[in-house]
């Protein structure tokens, strides 16, 4: 019991971290869920859920769909749902921390070309 506990609480987690970072990259690409929704295909009640951490990161598939209408590569929205657990450079296991500072790092980038 205690390990299936354990197992939810890292789940629930990656749940709400793959939110959070969805929602800051869609507010810095001035998109509101309207827009999102209108530009992905996806339902807008489907990506509050996940933003909000009460539905786990969709398929690589959507995050396909996703990362296409956010402007930024697919790599790094599979690293925030926690489908890819090692760098692909480095080798290195990634943390929460290397994935919001890598996906920071882009985002910053970007709007230093604006």
């Amino acid at each position: 019991m205690e390990n299936n506990s354990k197992a939810e609480g890292k789940e629930g987690d990656q749940r709400r971290l793959f939110g959070r970072i969805l929602r800051k990259i869609r507010k810095t690409r001035g998109l509101t869920i309207k827009d999102f929704t209108k530009s992905s295909g996806i339902d807008g009640g489907y990506i509050s859920r996940i933003e909000n951490g009460r539905r786990n990161p969709p398929s690589v598939k959507l995050l396909k769909r996703m990362a296409g209408t956010l402007r930024i590569d697919v790599v790094y929205l599979i690293m925030a749902a926690g489908y890819l657990k090692y760098n692909p450079v480095s080798g290195k296991e990634l943390t929460e921390a290397d994935i919001v500072f890598e996906i920071e790092s882009v985002l910053k980038k970007e709007l230093r070309k604006i």
